[in-house]
């Protein structure tokens, strides 16, 4: 089951009620909603207790709309943000969206989700802002060119 229907609506809403963009620290944003035009970078969460990863440690784009597609087989909470500056959560660094977390309870299990973002070259962070798992290994880096 794809979840992307919930980052429409949450646009939706955002858009209806004058939010601006995430500027938030948390990584708590809503997901931005997929675009057709977009490349798409797939990631697998590959974690099991104690030991978070995803499938991939480096990914590459070209600069513009880049999708990012989270698949997540487990009933663990996983999501992925991508951040500009030094990694993670230090100073400098920029949260410049994400993908909403998904696989928290078990019926979560097995499921995707997207988010679209705009990036401009450069080097990006992708990581799990769930607190504990980018310290735990679970990032990667983005080339956008």
């Amino acid at each position: 089951m794809k979840r992307t229907f919930t980052a429409v609506a949450l646009a939706a809403i955002a858009a209806t009620t004058g939010c601006g963009g995430d500027d938030s620290d948390d990584g708590s944003a809503a997901a931005k909603a997929p675009d057709a035009q977009a490349a798409v970078l797939k990631i697998s969460d590959t974690s099991k207790p104690g030991d978070w990863s995803f499938d991939t440690k480096k990914l590459t784009a070209k600069a513009g709309k880049v999708t990012i597609e989270l698949h997540n087989d487990s009933g663990l909470g996983h999501n992925v943000r991508v951040h500009t500056g030094k990694c993670c959560f230090k100073p400098g660094y920029k949260d410049v969206g994400g993908t909403a977390v998904i696989g928290a309870t078990d019926s979560d299990k097995r499921d995707t989700v997207s988010a679209t973002l705009d990036l401009k070259p450069g080097t990006y962070t992708f990581l799990c802002a769930i607190p504990g798992h980018f310290q735990a290994g679970q990032r990667g880096t983005l080339v956008v060119s």
